[in-house]
């Protein structure tokens, strides 16, 4: 019976419990990425909204005299850009895309051969990417609300 080898249900139960034990590996790997990523962002988001605020805030009196400190306004963009890029990969997905939007906002336009310079951006304009920003604060303070909840 034996032979000196093992039984042929014993290798199949040992080929059954490497391909679980594959599969709960993969499992475990995806768990704790996820894990690590609600660490990261529990961690770094009240520091980058405070960051965000402040820049906010430092833009809003900007555009009260646009005209006269508008260089000052879009280095307040960029930096806002740089942020907003920097928190971006420590977010859920839904909330990657509102980033994704306001950074696209931001951007340079390529028009065939020509570049629109971000630094002839208008009032309106400005205006605009402000409001775009207040929506992405508020959005992350809630986001901030709801880590608190999370195990």
């Amino acid at each position: 019976m034996l032979d000196g080898a093992l039984p042929v249900w014993i290798s199949n139960v040992g080929t059954i419990t490497s391909i679980i034990g594959f599969f709960v590996t993969v499992f475990l790997l995806i768990e704790a990425r996820k894990l690590r990523s609600s660490f990261l962002r529990k961690a770094r988001l009240p520091e980058v909204v405070e960051e965000l605020k402040k820049i906010n805030k430092d833009l809003s009196k900007i555009l009260k005299n646009w005209n006269e400190d508008s260089r000052e306004g879009v280095r307040q963009l960029r930096l806002s850009k740089e942020v907003v890029e920097s928190l971006k990969p420590k977010l859920p997905d839904y909330q990657k895309k509102k980033c994704s939007n306001y950074i696209q906002m931001l951007s340079t336009r390529k028009l065939f051969f020509f570049r629109t310079d971000f630094l002839s951006i208008s009032d309106e304009r400005a205006w605009q990417l402000y409001e775009e920003l207040s929506g992405l604060i508020t959005s992350l303070e809630q986001l901030q609300k709801d880590l608190k909840w999370e195990t």
